[in-house]
């Protein structure tokens, strides 16, 4: 009968060196989906973006229309039929309740003429996917300067 000589030194140094690598890569993944590294970044159709959970939420402000977008962590757009949201805008002129509907393949959309595009807004967004739990996220926008 043969002996196996097991190094169990050898074995756990390796482990140890594994662990490491993997440990090392996490600062960099999860920054490269945290709000703070999506704030540094204009969406695809030129709006803020988001994430909540297994979802990016891309939103545009035009005059009396507020647009979002929905796409998953590799920028697939996510069909929004049967998705509901509603966006509670704050802006100088007051507080604006919208209702979003789908719109478009992965859109929401929703209109009231107190929206103002390139004026100075904070919004909290609480989209309900169909069939999922609602999602709540808050966007900033800065007014623009002409």
């Amino acid at each position: 009968m043969q002996v196996i000589k097991f190094d169990f030194t050898r074995c756990l140094q390796r482990l140890l060196l594994a662990a490491g690598f993997v440990l090392a890569g996490l600062p960099s993944a999860v920054l490269a989906h945290s709000n703070e590294y999506l704030e540094t970044l204009t969406g695809a159709h030129g709006g803020k973006l988001r994430m909540v959970e297994q979802y990016h939420f891309e939103m545009v402000l035009a005059n009396g229309e507020l647009r979002m977008w929905v796409t998953d962590h590799g920028d697939k757009p996510q069909s929004t039929t049967g998705a509901t949201g509603n966006i509670k805008l704050v802006t100088e002129a007051g507080v604006v309740n919208v209702n979003l509907t789908p719109s478009g393949a992965n859109g929401l959309a929703g209109k009231d003429p107190k929206i103002r595009a390139n004026s100075q807004a904070k919004a909290v967004a609480t989209v309900t996917m169909k069939g999922q739990k609602p999602l709540q996220t808050r966007f900033a926008f800065e007014a623009t300067k002409k």
